[in-house]
């Protein structure tokens, strides 16, 4: 972690502080994980129904992820 602070600038930083902090690796991981096993079709039927990206994440994506939200605060 150190190593990439130090890549990026950020020792003696303000962001350094709330990057370390504020974004464990764990809950990176798991969010990726929650996002990578939705299926493929929620997305695909929002599309045919119309639906814009922005709307996808709002309507479908964030209440299914409500638990892994609450997980990770």
């Amino acid at each position: 972690w150190y190593l990439t602070m130090r890549n990026y600038k950020l020792i003696d930083n303000i962001w350094g502080l709330v990057l370390a902090g504020g974004l464990p690796v764990y809950n990176v991981i798991l969010a990726m994980n929650f996002f990578k096993n939705l299926p493929s079709e929620l997305e695909e039927a929002a599309l045919v129904d119309g639906a814009g990206p922005w709307r996808i994440w709002a309507s479908i994506y964030v209440p299914l992820a409500k638990p892994s939200i609450a997980t990770i605060t």
